[in-house]
C-alpha cells in the first residue's frame, strides 16, 4: 500500500512540540483554504508504506516522534493506518494534524496516536465553518463530521495530548467573539486549545491572503487572554517557532 506525499522534514524542532521529530507532508484535502497547517497539495510522490518505515528505522536515534500532516492526512487513511502501526511498533511518539472531515479514520487511528491537533478556523456554525474552510460540498456535512472527530477524540479518554488548533488570520478570525465561541465548544473534547500565528510563507493556499502580515505578538497575546477566561489552557505558537 502507498502513501502520497510532498516532503519528509527530519530533525524538526517545532513539528512535535517539545520533541525532536520526522514530519511527513501528505497530499490531497477536501477543503481549498489549507492555512490551519500547510497549504492544500495535489501533487508528489508516492512511496509504498515499508519505505517511509524504513526512513524512520535510519532516523530513531536522533528522533523521537513522527508527525503527519499535509494536506489532510486521513484522505489516505488506509495506508496511514499501517504506517502507523508499524511506528507504533518501534516506539514512535505519533502526532497527526488534521481537519476532522474523516472522522471514522481518525477513530481507527487513535489507538496508534499520541497526539492529535484538530484544525478549528472559525465560529461552529455551518456556512461560516465552510466559507472559512474553502468547503464547496455541503455545509452541514463538514460541521457534521468535524463534530463526530471531536467526539471519538472525548471517547478515547486521556492519551497524551488531544488539541483544538485555531490559526489567526487578521481580518479573518482574530475577534475575540470567535475565539469565545471556539473555546465554548471544546471543553469536553480537548486538553489544549492553541492559538498559532499566521506564516504567510508557507501558508497561503489564496492570493488573497498573500498580502495579509501575521498578527503582531501583543494581539496573540489578548486574543489569548479573551480565550482563557472560556478555556484556561490555551497557548500560543509563534510563526518563530515560540510558545507561550
Amino acid at each position: 500500500m502507498n502513501l502520497h506525499y510532498t516532503s519528509i522534514i527530519d530533525l524538526s524542532n517545532d513539528a512535535y512540540p517539545r520533541k525532536v521529530a520526522g514530519a511527513i507532508f501528505l497530499t490531497g484535502s477536501p477543503l481549498e483554504r489549507g492555512y490551519g497547517f500547510y497549504p492544500q497539495v495535489t501533487e508528489g510522490a508516492s512511496e509504498p508504506v515499508s519505505y517511509f518505515v524504513d526512513h524512520f528505522l535510519e532516523q530513531q536515534a536522533f528522533v523521537d516522534a513522527v508527525v503527519f500532516s499535509g494536506g489532510e492526512p486521513l484522505a489516505q487513511g488506509n495506508a496511514l493506518l499501517e504506517l502507523c502501526r508499524e511506528l507504533d511498533k518501534l516506539g514512535f511518539l505519533i502526532k497527526l494534524d488534521t481537519c476532522g472531515f474523516f472522522p471514522e479514520n481518525l477513530n481507527d487511528l487513535l489507538p496508534y496516536v499520541d497526539f492529535v491537533s484538530l484544525d478549528v478556523k472559525t465560529v461552529f456554525e455551518k456556512n461560516a465553518f465552510a466559507e472559512a474552510n474553502g468547503f464547496k460540498g455541503d455545509p452541514e456535512l463538514l460541521l457534521s463530521n468535524v463534530l463526530r472527530s471531536m467526539a471519538f477524540l472525548e471517547r478515547r479518554g486521556q492519551f497524551a495530548i488531544k488539541e483544538i488548533a485555531t490559526t489567526i488570520v487578521p481580518g479573518i478570525n482574530d475577534k475575540p467573539e470567535i475565539l469565545r465561541n471556539i473555546c465554548s465548544q471544546i471543553n469536553d473534547f480537548a486538553n489544549i486549545f492553541a492559538l498559532r500565528q499566521f506564516d504567510p510563507t508557507t501558508q497561503i493556499v489564496e492570493q488573497s491572503l498573500c498580502g495579509i502580515p501575521p498578527a503582531p505578538k501583543e494581539k496573540m497575546r489578548l486574543l489569548a487572554s479573551e480565550a482563557k477566561k472560556v478555556f484556561p489552557k490555551t497557548v500560543i505558537r509563534f510563526a518563530d517557532g515560540s510558545e507561550e
